[in-house]
């Protein structure tokens, strides 16, 4: 969803830019002091741009440049604008448009930057962080650690969560930032997440060194495995390839060796790997959407067609994380559990018994609970067969005694909305099919439920309306009176009743 609104606001202040390019080129080209007019323009259509893909980004960027051409002064307004933006910018990748810019545009000549110190500037700054962008596999290096052992960047990162930490023993701000990483390391900051820190010592003082590991920097516990590393002849060209002009510096790296994050802190870190490896959330009612959208493609609405929708989510989840596949269906089951008629239902029993139940995946115990709770009220007469006799509401019978060639159960109760706002249309069914269908009302409040019902009817959820046939044969469950409105019309049409 953020992409989506990101790219529709991006769009109107895209717009909105170019208008005010093509009105106004000739006075802006005279008159610097005009630039304001779009300044605060540009400044949301960058804020827009934030967060997003780097390719959105750089379609974006080109073509708000591009719109300048003929016109060198705005075109250069522009650019430097939104040079700044990105080299400026507290969002983490940001700085890669703004190597983008320095590639394509200002060392090219193409677009003058405002002086050729600046040039300059632009220039050592891509060229110290073009090679460790995000998203970018992480440049080749090779570290040699106290005992003289090597540690090869990323091979050595595969297969785990990396931190690559590059700090000096002189530097303060490091000193901070290795005891804030040590107190928090003791603390659990991961987690429980399994991750191993690379803590990259960018002097030569071996003593120092060997001082700063003991007393400032984490140990390895169950969930953090630390490797203390160093390149003191620079061999491995590290301040080049990650960007090390200053410390600290710190990097996460993928388990397949990708770059996903970069001058992250402590926090940041943290931040960043619960985002990584805690499951994608989908709210209820986007659920609820994706549903109701997917399961129109399948035609009808029947318990065949939601099972199908089931399978179809499982499958397309083949190449997901157990979590992300758990979290998804997990979603699903509670959404389909939850809804008010039978489709929906027998969807969420089948997947409670193909998935919750079936000892696999990674579900929570309130989860497994709940799915034993509704698949044994579910099971409750199943369809096809002919329901328990019980005495009706005045006791002047029982439901066997019925005759009727169909018998509608609308059990309710007095303080339930639902059942309140469902009532009239029953009522409004009773009197439009007269003899040919019989209602028998029960009021869960008044009558006897836990003796006569409980045991063979789901009333978990009011109002429970069910249709019965002539021998008492349970035709359907798990009804709303619109459902019954239709079923009630398609089988009396029927020429026998």
């Amino acid at each position: 969803m953020k992409l989506c609104g990101h790219l529709l606001k991006a769009a109107g202040c895209l717009a909105t830019v170019a208008g005010i390019l093509f009105s106004g080129k000739e006075a802006l080209a005279q008159d610097s002091a005009a630039f304001g007019k779009i300044d605060s323009t540009l400044n949301l259509y960058l804020a827009a741009l934030d967060g997003e893909p780097p390719e959105i980004q750089k379609e974006n960027i080109d073509f708000i440049i591009d719109e300048c051409e003929g016109d060198t002064a705005t075109a250069r307004h522009v650019a430097l604008k939104i040079y700044d933006h990105f080299k400026s910018s507290p969002v983490m990748g940001a700085e890669a448009m703004a190597i983008y810019l320095t590639d394509t545009r200002f060392s090219t000549g193409e677009i003058k930057m405002r002086s050729d110190t600046e040039l300059a500037g632009a220039e050592l700054f891509a060229a110290f962080n073009r090679n460790s962008l995000i998203g970018m596999k992480a440049p080749q290096a090779a570290f040699t650690t106290a005992g003289n052992g090597t540690v090869l960047i990323p091979e050595d990162c595969k297969g785990t969560l990396s931190i690559l930490y590059f700090y000096d023993t002189g530097c303060p701000i490091c000193l901070m930032e290795s005891f804030h990483m040590k107190s928090e390391a003791e603390n659990g900051m991961l987690g429980g997440v399994r991750a191993r820190l690379i803590a990259v010592y960018t002097g030569q003082d071996e003593l120092a060194w060997e001082s700063y590991i003991s007393e400032y920097l984490p140990e390895s516990t169950d969930s953090l495995e630390v490797t203390n590393v160093w390149d003191p002849g620079y061999s491995s060209d590290f301040p080049r390839l990650y960007g090390v002009l200053s410390t600290p510096k710190m990097f996460l790296i993928g388990k397949d060796g990708t770059i996903l994050g970069r001058n992250l802190d402590t926090e940041a870190l943290k931040t960043l790997i619960s985002r990584i490896t805690s499951p994608p959330q989908i709210t209820p009612g986007e659920m609820r959407l994706l549903v109701d959208v997917a399961l129109g493609t399948y035609g009808k609405k029947d318990c065949k067609n939601v099972m199908a929708l089931v399978d179809t989510f499982r499958e397309q989840l083949g190449d997901a994380s157990g979590m992300e596949r758990t979290a998804f269906l997990e979603a699903l089951y509670y959404d389909l559990r939850y809804r008010d008629t039978y489709p929906y239902k027998c969807g969420a029993a089948y997947l409670a018994n193909e998935e919750i139940l079936s000892g696999t995946g990674q579900w929570n115990s309130s989860t497994i609970n709940d799915a034993k709770v509704f698949t044994r009220l579910y099971e409750m007469t199943p369809l096809g067969e002919i329901v328990p006799d019980i005495p009706l509401p005045d006791m002047k019978g029982t439901l066997y005694s019925i005759d009727s060639p169909l018998t509608v159960i609308y059990a309710y109760s007095e303080s339930c909305r639902r059942c309140e706002e469902e009532m009239p249309v029953a009522r409004r069914l009773e009197k439009e099919y007269g003899g040919r269908v019989r209602f028998v009302y029960i009021d869960c409040d008044k009558y006897d439920v836990e003796q006569f019902m409980l045991e063979y009817y789901d009333l978990s959820l009011l109002p429970a309306i069910y249709l019965l046939g002539e021998d008492k044969t349970l035709y359907a469950k798990y009804l709303d009176t619109e459902d019954l409105e239709n079923l009630l019309g398609q089988i009396l049409r029927e020429p026998s009743l």
